[in-house]
C-alpha cells in the first residue's frame, strides 16, 4: 500500500469515527485495537475494566446492574445507563424508572486545569502525580431517589474512588 493510499484510507477511518494506529491494526474510537499502550494508557484501560467486573459482581444485589453485560469499557472510559424516563433538561430533572441508573467515568491523562474549564459538562477533579504530570477524571453516578437508589450510588461511588486511589498509586510508580 502506498503512502497515498494509507493516507486516504486514514483519511477515510477518521471520517467514519474509526482509526488506523501506527501498527495499521484498525481500531474502533476509544482504541480497542492499539498496538502498543504507554503504560499510564494501560493503568487506566486497567482500572476501567476493574470498575467493571466489579460492578458486574454485584448484579445480583442491585437491580441497576440488571443489563450491566450493556455497558460501554474503553481505555479511558466507562458508560453504563438503564432505565432512564426522562433525560434532565435545565428546568426538569432527571427521571429515572425503578432499577435505572447512569454511571460514567472518564479519565484523562496527562491533564491541567485547562482541560477542565474547556468541558461544558464541569465537575471533574485534577490529580497531581510525583513525577509532575497530573490526570483530570469525570464521575457521575445517579439512581432513582429511592432508598435503594441511594444506596446503589453510594456503594458504586465507593467502588470508583477505591479504583481511582489504586490507579494513582500505580501511576505514580511511573
Amino acid at each position: 500500500m502506498t503512502s497515498l493510499e494509507k493516507y486516504s484510507l486514514r483519511a477515510i477511518l477518521i471520517a467514519c469515527g474509526l482509526s488506523l494506529t501506527v501498527g495499521e491494526d484498525i481500531g474502533t474510537r476509544y482504541g480497542h485495537a492499539r498496538a502498543a499502550a504507554s503504560g499510564a494508557e494501560e493503568i487506566i484501560s486497567r482500572t476501567m475494566h476493574l470498575v467493571y467486573s466489579d460492578l458486574k459482581r454485584m448484579k445480583s444485589e442491585f437491580a441497576q446492574l440488571r443489563d450491566i453485560d450493556r455497558a460501554t469499557v474503553s481505555i479511558d472510559r466507562f458508560d453504563f445507563e438503564t432505565g432512564i424516563l426522562q433525560h434532565a433538561t435545565r428546568f426538569k430533572p432527571e427521571i429515572f424508572a425503578s432499577g435505572g441508573c447512569y454511571i460514567r467515568l472518564e479519565v484523562l491523562y496527562p491533564a491541567t486545569q485547562d482541560d477542565l474549564s474547556m468541558r461544558q459538562d464541569g465537575g471533574g477533579h485534577v490529580v497531581s502525580l510525583r513525577n509532575g504530570s497530573s490526570y483530570a477524571f469525570w464521575r457521575d453516578v445517579r439512581a432513582e431517589t429511592s432508598t435503594e437508589g441511594k444506596e446503589f450510588v453510594h456503594k458504586v461511588n465507593q467502588i470508583i474512588t477505591s479504583r481511582l486511589d489504586a490507579m494513582k498509586m500505580e501511576l505514580d510508580q511511573l
